[in-house]
């Protein structure tokens, strides 16, 4: 992702309506916490976004083991689902990294306690027969209301420096890039923040405002 890590999605087969007007009416369509029943599913997507992006290192994929442990432990972090008619359309996977060197709140030089509230918008894939709808931006808008209601408010991410779909949609809901770096074995991706309390000063290239398609990690 969205993987987280942070992840990232694709383009190719993505319908001829505007990918980027993510204000289209949803119709039917519903947001819920994920279930351990939609393990399997969850992975099947993620492993399709792989299979289509324009460049395999534009999304990392995860194993059926980390989507699970996300759904049925609070602690390690939360699974969202996007569902119409009973199909799942696309799901995203939060991660809290806690006081870890993997977190990337390092990137921010928080302070340790400060570190305990980063919450990693990680992994985000849609179906391709769903997207064009602004899923992945209603996706991340909805978890960021459920992140408010906790003690989580450092929201950070990566996407591919070519994902401009994706990245458009977090600069849409007001993340900065923080840094261009390598992330999971080598590969090129922007770190993003935002603070849904008092942001910590730092000096990022935010006003890039390139788009993205829809990957996350």
């Amino acid at each position: 992702m969205i993987p987280y890590g942070q992840k990232d999605f694709p383009h190719q087969v993505r319908p001829q309506a505007d990918p980027y007007d993510t204000h289209k009416e949803l119709t039917a369509m519903k947001i819920l916490p994920a279930c351990a029943a939609d393990t399997a599913k969850i992975y099947r997507i993620m492993t399709e976004a792989r299979s289509l992006a324009p460049d395999p290192g534009w999304y990392c994929t995860d194993s059926e083991d980390y989507i699970r442990s996300h759904i049925v432990n609070p602690d390690a972090g939360i699974v969202f689902k996007a569902v119409e008619h009973d199909c799942l359309a696309a799901f995203f996977i939060i991660h809290f990294p806690g006081n870890t060197p993997d977190s990337l709140g390092h990137y921010m030089n928080l302070e340790p306690e400060a570190l305990d509230r980063v919450a990693h918008m990680d992994s985000l894939a849609v179906r391709p027969s769903f997207r064009g709808r602004g899923l992945q931006y209603q996706l991340m808008a909805s978890a960021e209301q459920y992140l408010m209601t906790t003690s989580y408010c450092h929201l950070m991410g990566t996407v591919h420096p070519d994902n401009r779909y994706s990245l458009g949609n977090f600069l849409k809901l007001g993340y900065r890039i923080v840094t261009t770096t390598k992330k999971y074995g080598g590969l090129p991706r922007h770190v993003l923040y935002k603070s849904i309390s008092n942001p910590p000063s730092f000096t990022g290239s935010g006003n890039n405002t390139a788009s993205v398609s829809i990957y996350l990690k």
